[in-house]
């Protein structure tokens, strides 16, 4: 079995991801975004360009 050498990096829950959409509605910046959240500031960018979480997605944890 070959093993890769990238880093593999953790998926983003759900709730973390909402997180992040309520707060750029909100007006925060990418940069608080990632600090409240955790995450890194590609994270947020790149969560921003997918669509918010809907009550189907949340019962699917």
């Amino acid at each position: 079995m070959a093993f890769s050498t990238q880093e593999t990096h953790p998926v983003i829950d759900v709730m973390t991801r909402l997180e992040v959409h309520f707060m750029a509605m909100g007006g925060a910046s990418h940069k608080r975004i990632a600090t409240s959240c955790a995450v890194g500031v590609r994270s947020v960018e790149r969560n921003l360009t997918e669509p918010v979480a809907t009550r189907d997605d949340l019962w699917r944890v």
